[in-house]
């Protein structure tokens, strides 16, 4: 299928590769429509979701910090600087204090952080932030310099932890990362085919194989702890469909 004759929404150019991904995999359509069923999106071949509410959400974003939470204390939003809009996803009925402005979403506590993060990026597809920031409830647990990286101006995708704690991963799992300085501060990125978690490999090469046609990097790069500041052009790369793809499949995780 040629990219002019699929039917990828959005204004993102649509990769031929992604054309063929879709194409491949018409069992993954019962998912799309059952996402676009809970988000009240219409049945189309745009898959447009539903239009936010006048007022409800800012446009021309610069920064957005989208923080994903499960009952933390999320008191530190009050030392997140002004010029961020945050959007805090919550999947508990705890509340929380927070004197600075906040845009809190309820969801369904499925899928972890992940489910919360596609949800963001599908709903507001047209109108994300310039840059975008996505963070846990306990951010500063997994980075006690978390507030400082804030500050750093990224010239591309960058992860905001060194690590997922102070003492995990182990020394051994720590020999296969990579890592950079950004901005003063240390980042560090694991090799997703070297970590065994309960004596098990912790990444399925399947999960790979079902939602891109290219072949696998060996090793496999990610951030720990799922905190990454995200230019707006890196997620349009992709369209929509792609994102809702995904979003399907962190629904159908406990």
């Amino acid at each position: 299928m040629s990219c002019a004759s699929c039917p990828c929404p959005g204004p993102a150019a649509c990769p031929p590769v992604y054309c063929e991904w879709a194409a491949e995999r018409p069992q993954d359509e019962v998912r799309l429509r059952h996402v676009r069923a809970r988000m009240g999106c219409g049945d189309t071949p745009a898959l447009a979701l539903a239009v936010p509410p006048p007022g409800a959400r800012p446009s021309g974003i610069r920064k957005e910090l989208v923080v994903c939470r499960y009952k933390e204390d999320v008191a530190w939003l009050d030392l997140v600087p002004a010029e961020f809009h945050v959007s805090l996803y919550d999947k508990s009925d705890e509340p929380y204090r927070v004197a600075r402005a906040v845009r809190r979403e309820r969801l369904p506590n499925v899928g972890r952080e992940s489910h919360s993060m596609l949800h963001h990026v599908a709903r507001y597809y047209g109108g994300l932030a310039e840059w975008t920031y996505f963070a846990q409830g306990d951010a500063l647990d997994h980075a006690p310099d978390f507030l400082g990286r804030l500050a750093v101006d990224y010239a591309d995708v960058c992860t905001l932890t060194e690590g997922y704690s102070a003492t995990h991963p182990p020394a051994a799992v720590r020999a296969f990362d990579r890592v950079e300085v950004v901005g003063g501060f240390r980042v560090r990125y694991g090799d997703a085919l070297a970590q065994v978690l309960h004596g098990r490999p912790w990444f399925n090469p399947r999960a790979w194989e079902r939602a891109f046609a290219g072949p696998m990097p060996s090793p496999l790069r990610f951030g720990y702890a799922a905190m990454y500041a995200v230019p707006r052009a890196r997620i349009l790369a992709r369209p929509r469909t792609f994102w809702l793809w995904l979003l399907g499949e962190a629904e159908r995780s406990p």
